[in-house]
């Protein structure tokens, strides 16, 4: 990994603080970090400024050596919308592959989530997206057996909240939970074939995409992460 010097980061304040004004040492420090670091400051106190010209400095050494990338993770996409417009174009290359900036499910849904999709389907999901999975359950739900929906709504378990678990896409309430009834119950089978018939329209909810990726990073020895 390269060194980042004073030149570089005298570039980044000229971009990024107003006019006189320079990175403290400690911010300093952060930025010419190469290393794995938690960093905890409180609101207002220039993370993501910092940030930001830690950012500056690595999209003008881009590309790196062996097609290497840089990856960038957020919460929220108003997060990386942000940071793409403070960069004013500078950090173009950032999102350009084989470079990823973006929040955490999109992450996991482009490499994890939809490789392992096409791993089981050999298809493509048609959508990864909570409210159009609710909207698509819902109608699915109309047609399901009277005697499941009786069994849920005793237990006072929404149809919408069910989940397949990470471990062995059994159906649960969690993607990390339980299993939701004795497998070997007449509900269950009914209950596990709506949900599958529900994934294999490709229709997913975002705890799939998580239960997906999950299933790929322990079940397959390789990936695939330029698919």
């Amino acid at each position: 990994m390269f060194h980042i010097d004073d030149a570089m980061i005298e570039f980044a304040e000229k971009l990024l603080l107003p006019q006189g004004e320079s990175f403290d040492q400690e911010r300093r420090n952060i930025i010419r970090c190469m290393e794995s670091k938690d960093i905890q400051a409180c609101p207002g106190s220039g993370k993501t400024t910092t940030l930001l010209a830690k950012l500056t400095i690595l999209a003008r050494q881009l590309p790196l050596k062996s097609n290497q990338g840089v990856c960038v993770l957020t919460h929220t996409n108003v997060a990386v919308d942000e940071i793409r417009d403070r960069l004013e174009g500078i950090g173009d290359i950032l999102f350009q592959y084989p470079n990823h900036f973006g929040t955490i499910q999109s992450f996991v849904n482009r490499f994890l989530a939809i490789p392992a999709y096409i791993d089981m389907f050999g298809k493509r999901p048609a959508r990864i997206d909570d409210e159009f999975f609710w909207e698509y359950t819902e109608r699915r739900a109309r047609s399901l057996d009277r005697g499941v929906k009786y069994w849920l709504d005793q237990r006072k378990i929404s149809i919408f909240d069910l989940r397949f678990n990470k471990d062995d896409f059994s159906i649960s309430k969690k993607f990390d939970g339980p299993i939701l009834m004795n497998p070997d119950s007449k509900s269950y089978p009914i209950l596990k074939e709506f949900k599958m018939n529900i994934l294999q329209q490709g229709v997913l909810c975002y705890d799939d995409a998580y239960a997906l990726a999950y299933y790929y990073i322990t079940q397959l020895s390789q990936l695939n992460l330029g698919r």
